[in-house]
This record gives C-alpha cells, structure tokens and sequence, in this order.
C-alpha cells in the first residue's frame, strides 16, 4: 500500500470530513472511494449487511478459538525463533532498523 501526503484547503478538508460521516466511513476510505471513482479501478466502498457483520465476527471469534492464547514467555521464545528476513529494497535503512528493533 502506498501513502500519499495532500495539502488541502480547509475548507475543502471540512467538506470531505462532512461527507465521508455522512456515508459513515473515515476520511481515508472515503478519499480512496473518490479515487477509484475517478479512475478506472475496481476498487469500490459498499455497506455492508448486518447479517455480513455477524458472520464475520463470529469467524473471527472461532479463529481467536482455535489459535489460543500464549504466556509472555511463549511469545518470548517464537520472536527468538523467528526466521530473520531480507529487507524489501524499498525500505528504508531506518524503516528496517525500526522493525528490527521490535
């Protein structure tokens, strides 16, 4: 995913901020649907059904099911065991010492 910086007018901004409550839905998804709207990309926001909701949470909740719970000394021991991966070329060298640090 790539991020994007803008300098908008406020007012222009306050109009955005409007609409994207309005249709219930951050600044971000709403600048994205506007985009796509604008370009010819299958991209496209859409409200979802309740009933969609529900069994997506309740998927969620049988996923946290089946994976469990770890002690602090469980995770502990995987982050050691962790493979250690090449850095994309795109990072930066301070993007990848940040990660690496964690």
């Amino acid at each position: 995913m790539t991020r994007m910086t803008l300098h908008l007018p406020e007012s222009l901004h306050r109009r955005l901020v409007e609409a994207a409550s309005r249709e219930g839905i951050s600044l971000n998804q709403y600048l994205v649907y506007l985009l796509a709207q604008g370009s010819a990309s299958p991209y496209s926001v859409r409200a979802v059904p309740p009933s969609e909701v529900r069994e997506q949470e309740e998927a969620y909740r049988d996923l946290l099911a089946e994976l469990g719970t770890a002690d602090d000394d469980e995770v502990q021991a995987a982050l050691e065991n962790r493979e250690t991966a090449a850095a994309e070329e795109s990072a930066t060298e301070n993007l990848s010492d940040r990660l690496n640090s964690r």
